[in-house]
């Protein structure tokens, strides 16, 4: 079996006057073309939720834990010392509730394909809770590739 590729995901800024849907569009071009150049058999990284309690967050992360929880294969579990954990029943959650609070990267990565790793690391210093999310390229809605091409060049210039 060949090696495996993956490619982490960070952070990016964008000025405010420049948010929206054609620079997102970009950005995901630009994605979609460096995993096909390089061969990339997963992306992973982190999607942030605002705030920093897991009380008020409970909600949320509960909704992530029951429907998008990572395959045995893929599932990474956060730092004991460090993450936090929802043992609850997930089914005191009204889900569309849930599901409304979601940032939209979020629910973008759950509609690509995306899987939440166990567990959310709080992250004072942003005033965000992150949860693990890994996309396998493989998993990545065909709906998605055609919107950008499966040699990605719908967006090129």
């Amino acid at each position: 079996m060949p090696a495996s590729a993956s490619w982490s995901l960070g952070r990016s800024c964008v000025l405010k006057e420049y948010r929206g849907k054609r620079t997102v569009e970009l950005l995901w071009q630009g994605i979609w073309a460096y995993v096909l150049t390089h061969d990339i058999d997963v992306l992973f990284g982190c999607a942030s939720l605002a705030g920093t309690d897991p009380v008020q967050l409970a909600a949320p992360l509960a909704f992530l834990q029951a429907n998008a929880p990572a395959p045995e294969e893929w599932r990474v579990r956060a730092h004991a010392h460090r993450g936090t954990f929802f043992d609850g029943p997930a089914g005191e959650a009204d889900p569309r509730r849930a599901l409304a609070v979601l940032p939209p990267l979020l629910k973008g990565y759950l509609r690509l394909g995306g899987y939440v790793g166990e567990g959310a690391v709080v992250d004072h210093q942003f005033g965000t809770t992150d949860v693990l999310i890994v996309l396998p390229r493989a998993n990545i809605n065909p709906r998605y590739v055609g919107h950008y091409g499966a040699d990605a060049s719908r967006f090129a210039a």
